[in-house]
């Protein structure tokens, strides 16, 4: 078994003193993110030797009663333990949430750009681009500037300006949560939308129309989220939630 004495020295200086934290002498190693990321820098595999850090740990000090000893009771349905379990372990348990980006456009009169799907039986015929977040090295910001790009061969420069976050419930047709990030795109010129080469595979054509002008054909829910995230343009972001249907 680990003790102290086998411990990397960086390691046990963590252990022994963490002056941006006091209080290290009252926590309970598992739950020290620092030890765990020193371990890795150490070379050590951390969750493998886990059950020795907390040995070597517990040589060296004896933890407060008050601290370790108090519990929050888990939630029916809840993935909480109070026991520590490794994160790869305990992330698996949790609820999956899907998440999808895109980019608001509109035109130099202040109309809404949609684009219109191939496929009209989809529940969003009419569709900010945009897409869901697939590679796992993209953020939201990238995921919506890429997909703005394949989808209309617009290229979004400058800095991110996010508009609303959207949360949709599991529904009958998709297993998991849906939690949507939309950005602002700004204002296209004439000569932008001319230019606006659209993935055959995805849509059939794009327009332009003034909000109420869309309004006949979206759902409610949709009509209102749009709404939402044309408000927010002067700088307040929406969260907007769908109803679970």
């Amino acid at each position: 078994m680990t003790g102290p004495s086998d411990l990397p020295a960086s390691l046990l200086g963590a252990l022994r003193a963490d002056p941006l934290d006091p209080g290290i002498a009252r926590m309970d190693a598992p739950d020290r993110p620092r030890l765990i990321q020193q371990l890795t820098a150490d070379g050590w595999r951390p969750y493998a030797v886990a059950a020795d850090l907390r040995s070597a740990y517990d040589g060296m000090y004896q933890p407060d009663p008050a601290v370790t000893e108090r519990k929050v009771a888990p939630t029916p349905g809840s993935v909480m333990s109070d026991k520590w379990v490794p994160p790869e372990e305990y992330s698996a348990r949790l609820p999956k949430t899907t998440t999808f980006s895109t980019m608001l456009f509109t035109d130099e009169e202040g109309r809404l750009l949609l684009l219109h799907a191939v496929n009209q039986q989809r529940l969003q015929r009419l569709q900010l681009p945009g897409g869901n977040y697939d590679v796992a090295d993209e953020s939201p910001w990238q995921v919506a500037c890429r997909e703005t790009r394949e989808e209309t061969g617009i290229l979004v420069a400058g800095e991110p300006r996010l508009l609303g976050v959207q949360w949709i419930p599991p529904r009958r047709y998709w297993p998991y949560a849906h939690l949507g990030i939309c950005f602002d795109g700004g204002t296209l010129t004439q000569s932008q939308l001319d230019g606006i080469r659209l993935d055959p595979t995805e849509h059939t054509r794009w327009e332009v129309r003034y909000l109420a002008g869309w309004q006949q054909d979206l759902p409610a829910d949709e009509y209102d989220r749009l709404a939402a995230l044309l408000a927010a343009r002067p700088g307040t972001p929406a969260y907007v939630e769908s109803p679970a249907t």
